[in-house]
């Protein structure tokens, strides 16, 4: 296993000069998140990597963990079975956006990222996945900018089912204009999509949070409230 001090900007430097080849010989789990999301999707379409978006050295294992992150980051990198729930805690309910069942294999990480790899050889197909996004520090304007974009690309239409997560200390670009907040974009935007859809879910740059493998199949229960994994990730 392959663990990042912390995130930050320029993982997406490293993109074009990768031996992506060696990595396909000697796999590893690169563990991670927010800036490591540009590497990890590039090491899921270039080679069909499984990587853990998961807590970093230098921040969720130096600044001390919560009990909920902690054990589901070990029961998931571990192969035991409790690493297969990835529900949200049962005090923290998210809120539903369209109800059904979704099944397919995870992709996403911090949104951003996500999107700036929109165009290049280095993101995954989306078509039929989970697709699951967060993001920080983020004003208000560009998440709803990143939010029309997915839909205007018709990426709304082919994925299984739409995850949104924390979207941590994003505000207004200038808290004294009129703005959107970020339950009206989000409503807005996605008040025609077709797939599962929820907002609130456990995961991103704050805690309590799931790790989650990308690449891995999952299924996706709106009104049941669960979230499963339907395979345990292997190193």
């Amino acid at each position: 296993m392959i663990m990042a001090v912390r995130g930050g900007y320029g993982c997406a430097r490293l993109l074009r000069d990768i031996d992506y080849d060696a990595i396909s010989r000697d796999p590893k789990w690169l563990v991670g998140y927010s800036d490591l999301t540009a590497l990890q999707m590039a090491l899921l379409a270039r080679v069909g990597l499984v990587t853990v978006s998961g807590p970093m050295a230098g921040v969720e294992f130096s600044q001390g963990m919560d009990a909920f992150t902690d054990q589901h980051f070990w029961s998931l990198v571990s192969g035991e079975a409790g690493g297969m729930d990835l529900g949200n805690p049962a005090e923290q309910p998210w809120t539903p956006i369209r109800g059904g069942t979704a099944e397919g294999r995870l992709v996403g990480g911090c949104f951003s990222l996500v999107m700036s790899l929109f165009g290049t050889p280095f993101l995954p197909s989306l078509d039929g996945a989970i697709l699951v996004l967060e993001d920080v520090h983020e004003h208000l304007h560009r998440v709803d900018r990143m939010m029309v974009q997915l839909k205007l690309a018709g990426v709304l239409d082919r994925i299984s089912g739409l995850v949104l997560g924390y979207f941590t200390d994003c505000h207004p670009s200038d808290p004294k204009r009129p703005a959107l907040g970020l339950e009206e974009i989000m409503d807005e935007v996605l008040g025609g999509v077709r797939v599962p859809c929820i907002r609130g879910y456990a995961y991103g740059h704050e805690a309590p949070k799931r790790s989650l493998p990308w690449g891995i199949r999952a299924r996706l229960e709106v009104e049941a409230g669960r979230f499963t994994l339907l395979e345990l990730p292997s190193a």
